[in-house]
């Protein structure tokens, strides 16, 4: 399986000294499933993964609640995935087509 992430972070919650007070946090996650010996794709997706935290005052505080959210987002992403191959095995998961090469048997 490959898997591609891409992340985000965007303040929410901004206080009159235009510090934000909360983040919300956007994991994207793209897999393929390659057959084996192949390489050819079985079945490809994407899942989006929102969320938001609290920013504390405190820089380690801050830290802790962004890793907290990262881990969340992570695990997440994790559980749909697990859902969308489950789903479409339980569905009747059609082999990827394999092509033919161009050269004829002598």
């Amino acid at each position: 399986m490959q898997l591609a992430l891409a992340k985000q972070r965007y303040p929410r919650g901004v206080r009159v000294d235009n510090v934000a007070t909360r983040y919300e946090y956007v994991l994207v996650a793209t897999y393929a499933l390659t057959a084996v010996p192949s390489g050819a794709v079985a079945k490809r997706g994407t899942v989006r993964v929102e969320l938001t935290y609290d920013s504390a005052d405190q820089p380690y505080a801050s830290v802790a609640a962004q890793q907290d959210a990262q881990d969340r987002a992570a695990e997440e992403a994790a559980r749909r995935i697990q859902l969308e191959l489950a789903t479409w095995l339980a569905e009747g998961a059609k082999p990827p087509v394999v092509k033919a090469s161009a050269a004829k048997p002598s």
